[in-house]
């Protein structure tokens, strides 16, 4: 029995190496796969900062173009009011000229 139980031991010996070996080779490759997460991670938050940046310019020109608008519609109403009493006061002359005429 001492050769039979000196064999289970190798064998048990070699299986156990074996094992250890697997699990060795099973760490490294969950580690590199955590490796590639954390750079698919570090990518999506670079593509996440790049998005909220373009979203800031779209609000900062959406923010520009209403101020734009605003003065544009400013100027066309005090020009309006120009023009309209300037076509008041030109009314006003060629009632004259008709009265008299």
């Amino acid at each position: 029995m001492g050769e039979r139980t000196e064999g289970i031991y190798e064998r048990l010996s070699s299986v156990e190496q074996k094992v250890d070996a697997l699990a060795k080779s099973v760490d490294r490759r969950f580690d590199s796969v955590d490796r590639r997460f954390d750079a698919v991670d570090r990518r999506f938050d670079a593509v996440d900062r790049r998005f909220e940046e373009v979203a800031e310019s779209f609000a900062e020109q959406r923010a520009y173009t209403d101020f734009a608008f605003e003065r544009l519609n400013a100027s066309m109403s005090r020009l309006e009011d120009k023009m309209d009493s300037g076509f008041a006061q030109l009314d006003r002359k060629l009632d004259q000229l008709i009265d008299r005429g």
